[in-house]
């Protein structure tokens, strides 16, 4: 019933109630089902996994595997990182979610790509140099919306090491001006120098910017 996107309120409930009354790791695995889809315009999509989050959190570790599994095949990731993350070491959680990236390009397979981009968010509240190894190697993937939470991950760590990447990654994106943009939005936010890409990056600099003597990205006082 969980599964099923047409099932009413009335019917989940009923099958909520079932579970709540038998706690374990297989009616984990049931409840993390309603995580796979979204009901549109209503509160009690909303409400529902809410609930199923404060539930699982309380049943402990009896959870962590099934959550563990489920996020190994979904590309919706969110709630059940939310769950594993009350339960387990922040280290740990970094590490698993390591695990969880797809290798290869991921446009020929939907999950694939959506969990990508999912698993770059997550690492986004993390602090490690490794993100940003990990995401400057996806700037060369075929799809832009995962380029652009590559781009998103890097920005959030300390450091440059990828400063030479994103630059590499800004050259070979001759003729997507929208990956472009949001690479020179980097470059402005760490204050990285475009020396070597100057004459391109004039180019596409959006208003109310400029590159100063230095080579750095501005924004203009008005």
């Amino acid at each position: 019933m969980l599964r099923q996107k047409t099932a009413t309120e009335e019917q989940r409930r009923v099958a909520y109630e079932e579970i709540e009354n038998n706690p374990g790791a297989e009616a984990a695995e049931a409840l993390l089902n309603r995580y796979d889809f979204t009901i549109e315009k209503t509160i009690a999509d909303l409400e529902e996994k809410e609930w199923i989050h404060d539930l699982l959190i309380g049943w402990g570790e009896v959870v962590v595997e099934p959550v563990k599994a489920y996020l190994r095949r979904a590309a919706q990731i969110a709630w059940p990182v939310k769950i594993l993350a009350a339960l387990i070491p922040r280290e740990e959680l970094l590490e698993f979610l390591f695990l969880l990236m797809p290798e290869g390009d991921t446009i020929f397979d939907e999950n694939s790509h959506q969990r990508a981009i999912e698993v770059l968010a997550q690492l986004g509240e993390f602090r490690d140099p490794r993100i940003s190894h990990l995401a400057a190697g996806l700037l060369g993937d075929s799809d832009d919306d995962l380029k652009l939470a590559a781009l998103a991950a890097i920005e959030l760590q300390a450091g440059d090491e990828e400063r030479e990447a994103v630059t590499a990654a800004f050259l070979a994106e001759e003729d997507n001006i929208r990956v472009r943009k949001r690479m020179l939005e980097l470059f402005h936010a760490k204050g990285w120098s475009v020396e070597s890409i100057r004459k391109e990056a004039e180019k596409l600099l959006p208003q109310g910017y400029f590159l100063s003597k230095n080579h750095v990205i501005k924004q203009r006082d008005y």
